[in-house]
């Protein structure tokens, strides 16, 4: 079953342990917002990464000089250091899961979507969704 449909709303943190510094990754909160009007974040720096999945309504996202309409089942992931903003459009509804870490930082600069002018991208099955999902769940 879909975790992110079931639970409206809510967010979750996340204590640093010795697993998660062996493994040179660590998830620092996630959450679900439904339906959020008026929702933006201002220009700023994160010292994190942020994954998030928009799952109804539209918004837009910036990045440095990539910028980006988010639409239904569009993801997008703000890289730490980088300045960057949002804002939604209508009515907007998004699961999201902040992290960091050494393990993180060397898979993402090995990413080829990380050296283009990209910055979402659309999700063409479910199977990104339900780890997603797990990983709120």
């Amino acid at each position: 079953m879909d975790y992110i449909a079931m639970i409206d709303n809510f967010s979750c943190s996340f204590k640093r342990n010795a697993i998660s510094e062996a493994m040179g990754t660590e998830v620092i909160s996630c959450g679900h917002l439904s339906d959020r009007t008026d929702y933006y974040c201002r220009d700023r720096e994160r010292g994190d990464y942020m994954l998030l999945l928009t799952l109804t309504g539209n918004a837009w996202v910036k990045e440095d000089r990539r910028q980006k309409e988010l639409l239904p089942g569009e993801w997008f992931m703000l890289r730490p250091g980088l300045v960057h903003s949002y804002r939604d459009r209508t009515p907007w509804t998004f699961a999201y899961v902040h992290f960091c870490g050494r393990t993180v930082d060397r898979i993402v600069s090995e990413l080829a979507f990380f050296k283009r002018d990209t910055l979402g991208f659309r999700q063409y099955s479910g199977e990104a969704r339900e780890l997603l999902s797990r990983l709120i769940a």
